[in-house]
């Protein structure tokens, strides 16, 4: 059974609930492989399927970093975070984790639908066509 909360779809088909969020469009990131970070201003914390899910996450939600952390083969826990490693002076906020991901710098491009009115006599119906108005949204 799916649940869609406005961008997010939460699925109850086992005990856990892993939630999606729509596409938006290709990310851009950095990444710090076998780490994570202990930020301090911790935003949601979730499961999902893929690590693409926690990239979208981040971009919707609006968060600066995110740590990404294997569960088992096919779920992930993805953390998301209002501060960044850059926020601080020393490191000792970073923490080695063999399963784990550290992301920051997060940036999703998506292209909004732009509707092109028609003026053929058929009807007045409006298609839609994907442009980019590079404005990374």
């Amino acid at each position: 059974m799916d649940y869609t909360i406005s961008n997010e779809t939460l699925e109850t088909t086992s005990p856990v609930e892993i939630i999606k969020y729509s596409h938006h469009g290709k990310c851009i990131y950095s990444a710090i492989y076998q780490t994570s970070f202990r930020g301090a201003k911790l935003i949601k914390r979730f499961l999902v399927s893929s690590p693409q899910q926690c990239f979208y996450g981040c971009h919707f939600e609006g968060c600066r970093s995110s740590n990404l952390l294997q569960v088992d083969n096919q779920t992930y826990s993805c953390e998301l975070f209002s501060d960044a490693l850059i926020d601080y002076r020393t490191a000792d906020v970073l923490v080695y984790d063999s399963g784990s991901v550290y992301f920051d710098g997060i940036k999703c491009t998506m292209k909004r639908p732009k509707v092109v009115k028609s003026s053929n006599s058929e009807s007045n119906r409006s298609s839609t066509d994907n442009e980019d108005y590079g404005d990374n949204n």
